[in-house]
């Protein structure tokens, strides 16, 4: 069993998002990354470095694993069949408590599509349909996360400040995307996305008066039992 399954457009996509509340949240939970596609088309990097990068987290961690499952980078799409089942499969064979993906705001179509694509299978996973993909599933909470601020209804932060040091250590990681050097083909991505993460995470952490926070965004209401469930 997986507690909390977590899916990635992409290698480094869900680390850029919610690496601090991934690290946070392996302390006591099983964690599963699942990224839909290797990358293999950016800018820089190939296929095998880009797994290689994301296995890092698996090596440094106990609690968090990675999985790939190949979709064809820049053509996830949620409208096939075949790639909503291997989600639903996934999904029956690991029973998560909470699943989490890219939101529709982020501007990469393959992270819009990813947040369609899981949404639908997460539904369908606790449906009489397919048999063949295993057992009946029914995950109740279904989260999503964005490289860009939502700061809208359903939006919740979490205090990542403790572990933001080990976040860009996370990040660093990834160097074929993340870092620029002279091998490297100049992106956004390498010049700019370590001020970009700092920012959010910074501003989102100066809406709950901490230092640093990460978004985590919700579709459904959230109930509680006790008032004394949420931190102010």
């Amino acid at each position: 069993m997986i507690n909390i399954l977590i899916f990635s457009p992409h290698p480094d996509d869900a680390e850029i998002s919610i690496g601090g509340f991934i690290l946070l949240h392996a302390n006591e939970y099983k964690i599963k990354i699942i990224n839909l596609s290797a990358g293999e088309h950016s800018s820089n990097g190939d296929k095998i470095e880009r797994l290689k990068e994301s296995k890092f987290v698996e090596n440094r961690y106990k609690n968090i694993s990675t999985k790939c499952l190949f979709f064809e980078d820049a053509n996830i799409q949620h409208t096939v069949i075949d790639q909503q089942k291997r989600i639903i499969r996934i999904i029956r064979e690991y029973t998560p408590g909470v699943i989490l993906t890219s939101h529709y705001t982020d501007e990469h179509p393959d992270h819009f599509e990813s947040y369609l694509l899981v949404k639908n299978a997460t539904y369908k996973a606790g449906l009489n349909i397919y048999p063949e993909l295993g057992e009946q599933h029914t995950c109740k909470y279904l989260f999503f996360y964005s490289q860009n601020l939502y700061n809208g209804k359903g939006s919740m932060f979490i205090d990542i400040s403790s572990v933001i040091e080990e976040k860009l250590n996370i990040l660093s990681k990834y160097r074929s995307q993340l870092i620029q050097d002279n091998s490297r083909v100049k992106t956004y991505s390498n010049t700019r996305i370590f001020q970009k993460v700092l920012a959010k995470d910074k501003y989102c952490g100066s809406l709950i008066n901490t230092d640093y926070a990460e978004e985590i965004i919700s579709y459904k209401k959230i109930t509680i039992k006790n008032i004394f469930d949420i931190v102010f």
